[in-house]
C-alpha cells in the first residue's frame, strides 16, 4: 500500500519525504483504529464497564448515572447514593435517628410495608393528566387585595381533638451540615412566642453525613431536641428524592392526626400568620391535592444542575410538577404516596419523582399554584420594601441569614398594622 501510495504522488508531482509521509499515515491509521475499537461504546456501556470490576456491584438491572460525590471515599460510596436499584427498597427508609411523634399518633415501625385496604398496590393503575388548577387571585401589583393582611387574630384554642396541641406541621429538608439553619428555624417556628396563637412542631429531615465527627454533633443535637429524622443514605443534592419519601414516610407513621402540613427546604422564610390565614380554612375543604408552586411546562436539562441523562429519562419534557421548595399536601395524598412510592422508578430530581412521576400515577390527585410564593428572594424583598405588610407573598426562598431579619420586619409590620406579632427576639440564636 505504501508503494502505491508513493507512485500515485510521483505521478502527480508531488516530492516525496519519506519519513515525513510515514509519520501522517501513521497518525491516520491510529486515529481510525481508535475509532473503530470505541464507536460501539455508549456511555451507558462505558459506565458499565466501570462498575464490572468492583465487589459491591449492584448488577446489571439499574445503573448509577453519575459518580460518587468530590471527596467520598469508597466505604461511604456503599451507602445509596443515587440509588443501587431501580426502586426504593426498605433498608434505604431506616431510620438511624428519629424524632418524637406527634401526640397522639400511634408509632409504627417505619420499615413496615404499606399497602391500600384492599390488599392492592396502585402500580398498575394507568398514567393519565392529573387536574391542575392555576390560582392566580391575588391582586395586582403584588399587593394582597384579599383582606387577608387586615385580618385579626381570634383567640383559638392551643389544642384540638386531631393533633392535640399542634395547629401545624413543618417538616424540613436540611443539609446535615446546616445546624446554624435548624436554629434559626426552632427559634422562628417552633418558638410558640413567635408564632402564638399557633404552635408548630418542625421535624428536620437529614442524611448520614460525610464525617464521623458530624454524625456525632448531629447525634447530640437529635438527643436535645428530640426533632430530626435521618434515613440510611448519604446526605447530597442527588439524594433528595431519598428525604421527601423519609418524610412522608415519618408523617405516615409517626404524624398521621396532623391535618396541616407543610414540606419545606431550610433557606425558605413563610409568614407563619399568612400561611394559617390562607391555608387553614382550605385545606381542610380539599382532598387528593397538593398546593404549591406549579412548574407547568417543565423542560428535560441535559447540561448544568438539573441535568439528566437521557438514559434516565429520554423524554423532552417531565409531567407537571410542583417546586419541593414549598409544599402543602393533604393527608390523603400522603398516605397514597406512601402506597405507592415503590411501585415507581426511582428519579434523582425529588420534585419531578415526587410531585411529577408519582403524582401523575395517582391519577386523581390535583396540583394547585400557590401564587403567594416566589423562588425570587430580590422579588420578596422588593414587595415587602413597597408595599409593606399588603405584600402578597408568604413565602420566599432566600438566604438563610435573612431569616431572623425578615422574622423581625414582619413582627414590627403587624405591630403597626395592632396584629399580633412576635413576642421574642433572636439573640439566642447559635
Amino acid at each position: 500500500m505504501l508503494r502505491r501510495v508513493k507512485f500515485i504522488l510521483r505521478t502527480r508531482g508531488f516530492v516525496i519525504n519519506h519519513r515525513l509521509l510515514l509519520n501522517e499515515l501513521a497518525i491516520v491509521f491510529l486515529a481510525l483504529f481508535a475509532f473503530l475499537a470505541t464507536s460501539h461504546l455508549t456511555p451507558t456501556v462505558i459506565h458499565q464497564l466501570k462498575q464490572k470490576g468492583r465487589k459491591d456491584n449492584p448488577g446489571p438491572e439499574f445503573i448509577r448515572m453519575r459518580t460518587r460525590p468530590r471527596g467520598v471515599t469508597e466505604s461511604e460510596d456503599r451507602l445509596p447514593y443515587t440509588g443501587h436499584s431501580p426502586y426504593v427498597s426498605d433498608d434505604i427508609m431506616e431510620l438511624v435517628l428519629n424524632a418524637e411523634a406527634c401526640p397522639g399518633s400511634p408509632s409504627v415501625p417505619l420499615t413496615s410495608s404499606r399497602r391500600l385496604k384492599n390488599g392492592q398496590l396502585l402500580g398498575d393503575k394507568p398514567l393519565t393528566y392529573a387536574n391542575l388548577i392555576y390560582n392566580q387571585q391575588s391582586g395586582k401589583d403584588n399587593v394582597d387585595e384579599t383582606g387577608n393582611a387586615q385580618l385579626r387574630h381570634k383567640s383559638f384554642s392551643n389544642s384540638s381533638q386531631n393533633n392535640q396541641g399542634y395547629d401545624a406541621l413543618f417538616i424540613v429538608c436540611s443539609n446535615v451540615n446546616n445546624a446554624t439553619n435548624r436554629n434559626y428555624f426552632r427559634q422562628i417556628y417552633g418558638n410558640a412566642n413567635n408564632t402564638w396563637p399557633y404552635i408548630i412542631k418542625v421535624v428536620f429531615l437529614v442524611g448520614r453525613p460525610r464525617v464521623p465527627g458530624v454524625f456525632e454533633n448531629v447525634s447530640k443535637e437529635a438527643s436535645r431536641f428530640s426533632d430530626i429524622v435521618m434515613g440510611n443514605f448519604l446526605d447530597h443534592y442527588d439524594n433528595l428524592t431519598y428525604k421527601t419519601i423519609l418524610g412522608f414516610r415519618w408523617i405516615h407513621e409517626h404524624c398521621r392526626n396532623m391535618d396541616l402540613m407543610l414540606k419545606l427546604d431550610d433557606d425558605v422564610f413563610v409568614d407563619v400568620f399568612k400561611f394559617f390565614d390562607l391555608f387553614r380554612p382550605l385545606i381542610r375543604k380539599q382532598t387528593r391535592t397538593i398546593n404549591c408552586f406549579l412548574n407547568k411546562c417543565p423542560r428535560v436539562h441535559r447540561q448544568g444542575k438539573y441535568q439528566v441523562f437521557k438514559e434516565e429519562f429520554a423524554g423532552k419534557k417531565y409531567p407537571p410538577f410542583c417546586s419541593g421548595f414549598f409544599v402543602v399536601p393533604t393527608p390523603d395524598f400522603v398516605d397514597s404516596y406512601v402506597s405507592l412510592y415503590k411501585n415507581i422508578r426511582f428519579f434523582r430530581l425529588e420534585d419531578v419523582f415526587s410531585y411529577g412521576f408519582l403524582r401523575q400515577a395517582l391519577v386523581d390527585v390535583q396540583l394547585i399554584h400557590v401564587d403567594q410564593v416566589t423562588v425570587e428572594s430580590n422579588e420578596y424583598l422588593k414587595c415587602i420594601q413597597r408595599y409593606k405588610y399588603k405584600c402578597k407573598y408568604l413565602a420566599a426562598q432566600v438566604n438563610f441569614r435573612l431569616l431572623p431579619r425578615l422574622m423581625d420586619k414582619m413582627a414590627q409590620f403587624r405591630r403597626s398594622m395592632g396584629l399580633r406579632g412576635s413576642q421574642s427576639g433572636f439573640d439566642e440564636l447559635l
